[in-house]
């Protein structure tokens, strides 16, 4: 007479749970998911101009994170939309999932399509366009646009004075030094006429 079949233990039953579903996990961790990749409709460079406030031509000179943002500061040089001051600072997410722009290189030229412009926040991302500075690019960008134009001069980049040409701090120095000199000679003579006024005991 055959014994009747025993039910799976407590434990085994688990471990069999365990492995069902770490291996779901792997399967999940391995295989590229859409929904986290970056994904930008194609369009050309006369719909990315369309679409930006600004567009703007310069050098990438720093670029930090903070893990969520991707800070990239740039000096403009030449500007074909909107607004733009001689260094912006320019936002736009840390994760490439997110359509990042990523770690661009420091010291190259960049075309930028910026939401915003200057003073405000300006935000970029992979689907706005931006992408290295090529003649290619420049002229598309020109065909869209009256630029280039100058950008403004910002806080700090007000270039020095011409050889030659009137340095007010030294002038300022200089009336300074003037100023106390007076004061001092006038308080000196006051103090010899005193003496010489006063009687000898």
């Amino acid at each position: 007479m055959p014994f009747p079949r025993r039910g799976r233990s407590p434990r085994r039953a688990l471990a069999s749970l365990l492995v069902v579903l770490g291996t779901c996990a792997g399967m999940v961790l391995l295989t590229p998911s859409v929904a986290l990749a970056c994904s930008c409709v194609r369009s050309s460079v006369a719909d990315q101009v369309d679409r930006a406030d600004t567009v703007v031509g310069g050098e990438l000179e720093w670029a930090t994170t903070n893990g969520q943002e991707r800070t990239y500061g740039l000096k403009v040089d030449e500007v074909y939309k909107g607004v733009a001051g001689i260094r912006e600072k320019v936002v736009s997410p840390a994760s490439d999932a997110a359509c990042g722009l990523g770690e661009l290189t420091t010291g190259e030229r960049y075309v930028f399509f910026i939401h915003g412009r200057h003073p405000g926040r300006m935000t970029a991302d992979l689907c706005g366009g931006s992408t290295s500075y090529t003649d290619d690019v420049v002229l598309q960008v020109q065909a869209k646009t009256k630029g280039p134009f100058e950008p403004l001069p910002t806080f700090g980049d007000t270039p020095p004075p011409e050889d030659g040409g009137p340095d007010l701090v030294r002038i300022a120095g200089i009336g300074a030094f003037v100023v106390a000199f007076g004061v001092g000679a006038v308080a000196l003579v006051r103090r010899r006429r005193t003496g010489v006024d006063r009687p000898r005991r």
